[in-house]
């Protein structure tokens, strides 16, 4: 990437190989958190809060799939509690950490989890059943159906115990009577009762985000 435009702060891996959920020609989702020079936000210059994907295969024969986003659009979406941000700040896959900001903002991410996530979530998962609905008819239909009851899942252990667990899948399909085109419907209810309950703060702490993205805005600065 052009030091004009930007320098990697790291890189983590979500999508289902996150999950362990992965097939053999499931493909790598790599999402590439950079940084704009501060110098050129101070100049009044358009900032590119993400960049085009790409996708191509490496030296390993592995398909990657390459998102990119600017560290200040990241944490605007961890402020508004957005799950696929903090998917992207937690993922226990680091493929790189070229800087300290990801562990960082982990910290940050895990001591101010919020009741704030649960529209995200629950968006989420209504996205991935209309997906389902979509595929009907096509290879491998109840695909969506496991991701939406993996978000769910995950979405239950957030809002009632201030835990990221990506290990929801493990074992709990496989005990768990029906198919998951009919066991989503009480994924949501449990959901929206662990939302109800949920003793966790309405929103995150946005001042601890904006001190943190300060603090590396004006350490960019320095080094310049």
């Amino acid at each position: 990437m052009d030091p004009e435009s930007g320098e990697i702060l790291f890189i983590t891996e979500v999508g289902s190989r996150m999950w362990g959920m992965e097939e053999f020609a499931s493909d790598y989702d790599w999402v590439h958190i950079y940084q704009v020079p501060t110098r050129s936000i101070l100049e009044g210059r358009k900032i590119p809060v993400t960049r085009p994907q790409k996708q191509y295969t490496d030296d390993h024969g592995r398909l990657i799939d390459a998102s990119f986003m600017e560290i200040g659009h990241l944490v605007q979406l961890l402020i508004s509690g957005n799950i696929n941000a903090i998917w992207v700040v937690t993922s226990p896959l680091v493929i790189a950490d070229l800087s300290d900001a990801r562990e960082r903002l982990r910290k940050v991410v895990v001591s101010t989890l919020s009741r704030k996530s649960y529209h995200s979530i629950r968006g989420m998962a209504e996205s991935q059943v209309s997906d389902a609905v979509r595929r009907r008819g096509q290879d491998n239909p109840e695909k969506p159906y496991l991701s939406a009851i993996r978000t769910l899942l995950f979405g239950q252990r957030l809002l009632s115990e201030g835990i990221l667990d990506y290990t929801v899948m493990n074992g709990l399909l496989r005990d768990r009577e029906g198919s998951p085109g009919d066991r989503y419907e009480a994924e949501f209810v449990k959901l929206d009762e662990a939302y109800r309950k949920s003793r966790l703060p309405q929103v995150p702490d946005e001042g601890l985000f904006r001190d943190l993205l300060f603090s590396l805005r004006t350490g960019d600065l320095e080094r310049a």
